[in-house]
């Protein structure tokens, strides 16, 4: 049985990618494609996550010739995965805003004016 408060809140949210999706790729025989990507780069990130974060963890342990002398990683040995998906979203994050072009209509910037065109 299903109680009440066992519904999360990402649960609620599960719609909203395929939405999204539905809304960008316009042409049917694209869509069976798209929709394929979103849980398959869930997948390929449920199964490489852990690797590489098995692999970073403990630094100074794991790699003493490399990082054996660095006083930060034998006090927070977790860190090095924490600093490597950070460095990751920090690009990610840069290449969303700088590299990224708006494709909405409603809110491109005209070619002679800078105020946004609604």
């Amino acid at each position: 049985m299903v109680q009440a408060g066992s519904i999360l809140p990402i649960d609620l949210l599960t719609p909203v990618p395929y939405n999204r999706i539905s809304e960008t790729v316009q042409e049917k025989k694209y869509q069976s494609r798209a929709f394929l990507l979103l849980p398959m780069t869930f997948n390929i990130g449920t199964i490489i996550g852990p690797i590489l974060g098995g692999l970073l963890s403990d630094p100074a342990g794991s790699y003493p010739h490399l990082f054996g002398h660095v006083e930060f990683f034998k006090h927070y040995p977790y860190a090095a995965p924490n600093i490597l998906w950070a460095c990751f979203l920090l690009c990610a994050m840069l290449n969303v805003s700088l590299v990224l072009e708006e494709v909405s209509r409603t809110t491109q910037l005209r070619p002679n004016d800078d105020s946004l065109n609604f």
